[in-house]
């Protein structure tokens, strides 16, 4: 109330909201008591209600109460707006805003000295924004994101393995326990609500948990105070030391702004040579610790008594951590310490998961948690994003490559905007923030990956142009590409495609091909092998065909990262290329129509609610790429036979003729790769 008084300079005549959505007794009350509540009063209001709300929110955004950074910068497009306008937080409804937001009305009134309105002198009525259409089909927007969450988890089903003695020796694999274990990890089983728990399961876990979590702590503090080098000590309480220093650096007790990469002290830290005592000290003496922010008395305090204070403050905020109860709840579950079984009979009893009385009987008299869990999972009565486990999240992009407009437009997983509509619902954004899957961000425009194999579609086009390769020249590939280091397999290795020509190159998805098309980019006119050059040529085509600019969609899009390091292992996708869904959309447009790079777009038009008048948002053309046709045809006609021959059920019962290409995106060898389709 003091904020919203102070924001309208305590002018006793302007009005502001103090609560929403408040209860019929609250209403009753502060209507019964209005003689002493001067000044206040109850009003109906509107709010955004948001049908599809899940499948829309990262296009469509959400509102939310004018901050002053916004007021300021508002006011200089409409003078109108004032501290209590509700306006567009994200997405379409904050980037046109001005335009769906109308013009205010107003009424000028006669009140007495205390505020109460004695007459009304003039009312004008306000006039209603603009309807914005998106290019979205809503229908398929849902549908697309249901087939992308069932496809997940399916994924997800062909990987969990009933026992870590089921592994394959080749793929990543997830045991059940692991499973188990995110259901805590990420919110599905509320920690807290097990300590409140007076059943039998909740009452065992609760008190394996607390004593294993005593123990560790006073082993932690035990180690805190000694000199046992961080990679020496135990993993548990490695990571319990690692999440107490990321504490420290959270609540600024150590400023993370002085931490220097290049001082001894951090690289020894980072290697795990030294002991976090060690640490402290060094960073003492490099004056990276706040000491205002600890509880010492002497005002110029010994380097000991600052290391003392660093480490009681630290086990007092390593106690209160739900990060570090998660990280003994997930020990404890995956080394069988804590049951299965119990797991499966908690998320029962805290009603996160329907379930029958004779499924809970089976588990409880130890039935299969495995074929329980897969159940629940296929069913999608627990979701691949609730899991948080690799595969929890994808993007889709549709695109109509005759003018750039986006038909669908999917990251998954999302969130109800309807939460966010007007108010922030305070426990359901926290729920958000403390979700692994990362719900709030758009994949789709802001998440950018190694585009794999897709990219080399874009490599043949440019190496045919450039003259370095003709469609049916055979390249002999042996299963790997050796020519220069570091070498490159081909993903059939040790086997070979022996004599390989353009269209089954990309057909088969041949490293060794693309390898030696990007090699030969790299080759000057006189033979001489330059790397830049090679680079120069890549990151030119990559501009030319829209994947390495920002697409120029209506809302905010990171921008993407050609590739600038290593040639060769560019071609086939990896290097440093980086770009999002809607770039891979992008670039697949301008294949699929020849050459036109048009700006992607989910604006159709704006309807003036008042005039009726349209304004219609027509294609936009970024530029024209001029190949001859027989080079378009020749990389078309490969990606024809991905699917005539590689993914043949793709194409089954649709009327039309397919063009595709898979892409592996590698970014870390202890998780699974990404996986891409154009």
């Amino acid at each position: 109330i003091r904020y919203n008084l102070a924001a309208n300079s305590y002018k006793r005549y302007i009005s502001f909201k103090v609560a929403t959505n408040v209860s019929p007794t609250t209403m009753a009350s502060i209507l019964e008591n209005s003689d002493i509540l001067t000044g206040v009063t109850i009003e109906e209001d509107f709010i955004r209600k948001y049908n599809y709300g899940t499948y829309i929110a990262h296009i469509v955004g959400y509102t939310g109460k004018i901050n002053s950074t916004e007021l300021q910068e508002l006011q200089l497009i409409d003078p109108s707006y004032e501290a209590n306008d509700t306006i567009g937080k994200s997405g379409v409804e904050a980037e046109f805003e001005t335009i769906l937001a109308g013009k205010k009305g107003h009424e000028t009134i006669l009140v007495d000295n205390v505020g109460r309105v004695m007459e009304v002198i003039e009312t004008v009525d306000a006039t209603v924004g603009s309807d914005v259409y998106l290019t979205i089909d809503v229908e398929l927007q849902k549908e697309v994101y249901e087939l992308m969450e069932r496809r997940l988890a399916e994924t997800l089903v062909s990987r969990i393995v009933n026992s870590v003695s089921d592994r394959d020796g080749t793929n990543i694999v997830i045991p059940i326990t692991d499973v188990c274990a995110a259901l805590i990890n990420n919110n599905k089983i509320d920690m807290s609500l097990i300590e409140s728990s007076d059943t039998v399961a909740a009452t065992e876990v609760y008190n394996t948990f607390s004593s294993h979590r005593d123990a560790l702590l006073l082993q932690i503090e035990a180690e805190l105070k000694g000199t046992v080098p961080q990679n020496s000590l135990p993993e548990n309480v490695g990571n319990g030391v690692k999440r107490l220093r990321t504490l420290l650096i959270e609540t600024e007790i150590i400023d993370s702004s002085k931490i220097s990469s290049s001082e001894d002290i951090q690289k020894n830290w980072t290697n795990g040579t030294i002991s976090f005592r060690e640490y402290l000290e060094g960073a003492i003496s490099l004056d990276w610790i706040n000491i205002h922010n600890l509880d010492v008395t002497n005002e110029y305090p010994t380097q000991d008594e600052v290391v003392n204070a660093v480490i009681t403050e630290g086990l007092r905020l390593l106690a209160q951590d739900r990060s570090f109860d998660k990280m003994i709840y997930d020990s404890l579950i995956t080394s069988y310490i804590i049951s299965n079984k119990n797991i499966c009979l908690i998320l029962m009893e805290q009603g996160k998961i329907n379930y029958t009385e004779s499924e809970y009987v089976t588990i409880q008299n130890g039935g299969s948690v495995y074929d329980f869990l897969i159940n629940k999972i296929k069913t999608l009565e627990i979701t691949p994003a609730e899991l948080a486990l690799d595969p929890c999240s994808g993007a889709c992009v549709l695109e109509d490559p005759n003018n750039g407009n986006i038909l669908a437009m999917v990251s998954y997983p999302s969130y109800d905007i309807n939460y966010f509509s007007g108010t922030i619902d305070a426990e359901y954004y926290a729920k958000l923030l403390d979700d692994a899957s990362t719900p709030l961000v758009n994949r789709v425009t802001q998440t950018k990956i190694a585009p794999g194999s897709t990219f080399k579609p874009l490599i043949a086009l440019a190496s045919l142009n450039e003259g370095t390769v003709n469609p049916t020249e055979a390249i002999y590939c042996d299963g790997i590409f050796d020519t220069v280091l570091p070498s490159i397999k081909c993903a059939v290795y040790p086997n070979q495609h022996s004599h390989i020509n353009m269209e089954n190159a990309i057909t088969q998805s041949c490293n060794e091909y693309f390898c030696e098309l990007g090699y030969r980019l790299c080759l000057e006119s006189d033979g001489t092998l330059n790397f830049n050059y090679g680079l120069a040529r890549i990151q030119k085509y990559a501009e030319l065909f829209g994947i390495s600019t920002p697409t120029g969609i209506q809302i905010p899009e990171t921008t993407p990262h050609v590739t600038d390091y290593n040639p060769v292992a560019s071609a086939i996708g990896q290097g440093t290329n980086a770009y999002t869904c809607l770039n891979l959309a992008r670039y697949t447009s301008t294949m699929a129509n020849s050459g036109t790079v048009y700006n992607s777009s989910v604006i159709s038009k704006i309807v003036n609610k008042v005039t009726g008048e349209e304004t219609i948002y027509e294609p936009v053309i970024d530029h024209e790429v001029v190949l001859d046709q027989s080079t378009w045809d020749a990389v078309a006609l490969g990606m024809n036979q991905v699917i005539n021959l590689v993914y043949t059920p793709i194409a089954e019962g649709i009327p039309a003729t397919i063009y595709a290409k898979s892409g592996t995106a590698e970014e870390n060898k202890n998780r699974a790769n990404h996986a891409c389709f154009i």
